[in-house]
C-alpha cells in the first residue's frame, strides 16, 4: 500500500467517524429549554415568602441596600474585628438574614459565625 492510499484510507474513516457522530447527535438532540424571563429573586436567608421584584423600585432598592459595601471596613486588625461584626449583624438582622450567618460546627451544633467565630474552623 502506498502513502496515497493511505491517505484515502485515512480521509474515509475519519469521514465515517464524524457522519456516524453527527447522526448520533442528531438522535439524541432534544430541543433547547425556553429561558425564562422571571425578574424576581427569593429573599435570601429565607426571611419571608414574598421575593423581591427588581422591577419594582422598592425591590431594587431592598436589594442595593442590602447588598451594599458595609461602612466599616475590616483589614485585619483584630481591635476592628468587633465593629465590624457588629455591622454586620445589624445588616443581617435588618435584612432577616441571621439565619444564613449560623453555621454548624464540627459536632454539628449551629452556631453563629457573628458570636462564635472563636469556636469555628
Amino acid at each position: 500500500m502506498d502513502a496515497d492510499a493511505i491517505q484515502a484510507l485515512v480521509q474515509n474513516a475519519v469521514q465515517a467517524a464524524l457522519q456516524g457522530f453527527q447522526q448520533q447527535q442528531q438522535q439524541q438532540q432534544v430541543p433547547p429549554a425556553q429561558p425564562v424571563a422571571v425578574p424576581y429573586a427569593d429573599v435570601p436567608g429565607g426571611a419571608g415568602n414574598d421575593p423581591w421584584d427588581f422591577t419594582s423600585g422598592s425591590g431594587l432598592k431592598v436589594f442595593i441596600n442590602s447588598t451594599k459595601g458595609l461602612e466599616t471596613k475590616f483589614d485585619g486588625n483584630q481591635a476592628k474585628l468587633h465593629p465590624f461584626l457588629l455591622h454586620v449583624s445589624k445588616r443581617a438582622a435588618a435584612y432577616g438574614w441571621s439565619t444564613i450567618l449560623t453555621i454548624p460546627d464540627g459536632g454539628n451544633i449551629a452556631r453563629s459565625l457573628i458570636k462564635e467565630y472563636g469556636t469555628l474552623s
